[in-house]
Order: structure tokens, then C-alpha cells, then sequence
């Protein structure tokens, strides 16, 4: 029986892919998305962490099972669609939207420090985590389905976390 939990820090794992990118020439848009937005006095970026779960697996000898990926803040999220440029900016103007910055919310009158509840109302929009199915040793996804971290305002060191639960 497999039982293991790992976390994963997100700001090094966006340096660990930049470095890659970098080094075999890829696009770093299709491990990392920074959406530029004026309207959010804070930083915004969403990870693709397929390959790190999926490394995650392989380590363990997982065959058959499930992995829960949490978010570890209540400023980020996990959840599952397509890492897709245009779908990640049609997702964040719709969240920046729906939860301007600027917005007067009662979170913000007595947090002086972050003023960051609009980060809080995306993070619980797109909720805290996912369970995906193991089969044969592989992530059980869709075509297009990735394993999406999403964070609405930066600072180092925030993380989440991943349970694989099986044989």
C-alpha cells in the first residue's frame, strides 16, 4: 500500500522551469502563465504540475490509485481544464472581473498589510483541490485535462501539497 504525501513549493518550481525552458529551448507558457492585468496590484500566475505529479508516481512504483493535490493557501487553488494560453487569460479576466482589486470588501478593512480579497474570492471560485485516478501507472485525464495551480498573489515560498493513495 502506497500512502506518501509531498510539497511542492510553487515559486520553485516556476524557477525549475524557466531553467528547463531556457536549457532545451522550449516555451515556458506551456509550464507557466503570467496573464498581465493592470487592474490587480498583485501577481497572478497559473502552473501546469502534470510532470511533477507524474514524476511523483513513477518514484513511488504507483500503479493503481489516486492522488489528491491540495493547495496549502487560501489564496491559490488547484483544479483541473486545459493549460491553453487564450483559455487561461479568458479565465483570469473573467475572475479579475467577477472580483476587481479594487472593490471596497469588508476583508480589506481591517487585513492594512495585503488588501488581497479578491485573491481569497478567486481562490474559493476555483476551490482548494483535485483527486485524479491512477491506472497502469498514469494520471487518468482527458485529452486536454491538465493539473492546474493557481496562485493570486504571489509570495515565496507558498506551496501545495500531494497525496497518492494506492498500490
Amino acid at each position: 500500500m502506497i500512502n506518501v504525501t509531498k510539497e511542492f513549493v510553487a515559486d520553485k518550481l516556476v524557477d525549475k522551469y524557466q531553467k528547463e525552458a531556457l536549457s532545451e529551448g522550449l516555451d515556458i507558457e506551456q509550464f507557466v502563465f503570467r496573464p498581465e492585468n493592470k487592474k490587480v496590484p498583485h501577481s497572478t500566475y497559473f502552473l501546469n504540475v502534470d510532470n511533477c505529479i507524474r514524476e511523483l508516481v513513477k518514484e513511488n512504483n504507483m500503479k493503481n490509485g489516486v492522488i489528491v493535490c491540495s493547495s496549502r493557501h487560501t489564496t491559490s487553488s488547484v483544479y483541473v481544464n486545459h493549460f491553453e494560453k487564450g483559455l487561461l487569460v479568458d479565465l483570469n479576466n473573467l475572475l479579475t472581473d467577477t472580483y476587481p482589486a479594487k472593490k471596497k470588501y469588508e476583508h480589506n478593512l481591517w487585513d492594512d498589510v495585503f488588501k488581497n480579497a479578491d485573491a481569497h474570492l478567486k481562490a474559493i471560485y476555483l476551490g482548494k483541490s483535485v483527486t485524479v485516478m491512477v491506472i497502469d501507472g498514469e494520471l487518468v485525464l482527458g485529452d486536454f485535462e491538465n493539473i492546474i495551480y493557481a496562485e493570486f498573489d504571489e509570495r515565496p515560498g507558498k506551496s501545495f501539497a500531494v497525496t497518492l493513495i494506492g498500490e
